[in-house]
């Protein structure tokens, strides 16, 4: 089982890495790098699925569509990332990304 915690502390680093991006403060960077990195030694696996397809099919993420209804819809936000565990031998979802499509 993950802790909470631990799932808090990734959607924090997944929010600040947008804001970095999207603001354009670079100075960080490495260090968010570091971090993830870290996540990544202990087994996580963090996915930003923002540009792909969205599919209803995927059981990995919760969306909210907006718009008109129609077959090609594109994931325009991701509020939440999905992240994975490695326990084991086996990958396991921890958290249900949190996407809008549009």
């Amino acid at each position: 089982m993950i802790s909470k915690e631990l799932l808090n502390i990734i959607n924090q680093l997944f929010e600040i890495q947008k804001k970095v991006e999207k603001e354009g403060y670079s100075k960080i960077n490495r260090n968010l790098s570091r971090l993830s990195e870290e996540l990544e030694n202990l087994g996580f696996s963090i996915v930003n699925p923002i540009g792909e397809n969205y599919d209803d099919r995927r059981a990995d993420y919760t969306a909210s569509i907006i718009g008109e209804k129609r077959k090609n819809f594109i994931i325009s936000e991701v509020i939440k990332p999905i992240v994975y565990k490695k326990e084991g031998g086996s990958i396991v979802l921890a958290q249900k990304g949190i996407v809008i499509a549009e």
